[in-house]
């Protein structure tokens, strides 16, 4: 089974703590797509935006 595969089924991602940055590697393109939203309010503005819950750093693919 491929990694990315196995991951989703496992849910890593939702296992991880919020504020977590998480390195992958190349099979794992798309994951930051897969993060969920937190909503956070400014405390000093009291506006309201949403952010990932987590970072996702994986390089790019080199065009063929």
């Amino acid at each position: 089974m491929r990694d990315k595969k196995l991951s989703d089924e496992v849910q890593i991602l939702e296992r991880l703590p919020d504020g977590c940055e998480v390195d992958a590697y190349k099979g794992y393109q798309g994951m930051a797509d897969q993060v969920s939203l937190v909503t956070v309010c400014n405390p000093e503005t009291g506006i309201e935006q949403q952010i990932p819950r987590l970072t996702v750093y994986t390089p790019f693919k080199k065009v063929k």
